[in-house]
């Protein structure tokens, strides 16, 4: 609710598959279409209860403006993905 009060946009059926500055290439889950989003300054990866290392691994964006927590490190629950949100959220 916060994040839609800000603006911001969700998609859904989506995967992410390679990112650069503020542009982020993303794949339907269900007919493979490629499609390009420009003005990206954060992702939020949700795939239920897998891990998703790859998107720790996206040349083109300074490592700085990287940050992985959650299901991108390893398999967690949500409590714990929240917790190390609001961690790196007040280190920012």
């Amino acid at each position: 609710m916060r994040l839609g009060e800000k603006g911001c946009l969700f998609t859904a059926t989506q995967l992410v598959f390679g990112a650069e500055t503020n542009r982020v290439a993303c794949r339907n889950v269900y007919y493979e279409r490629a499609s390009h989003r420009e003005g990206i300054d954060l992702i939020v990866n949700w795939q239920g209860c897998r891990a998703n290392i790859g998107l720790a691994d996206f040349s083109g964006i300074a490592s700085n403006r990287v940050h992985t927590i959650g299901e991108c490190v390893s398999n967690r629950y949500v409590e714990n993905a929240i917790g190390e949100a609001e961690e790196l959220a007040s280190k920012l």
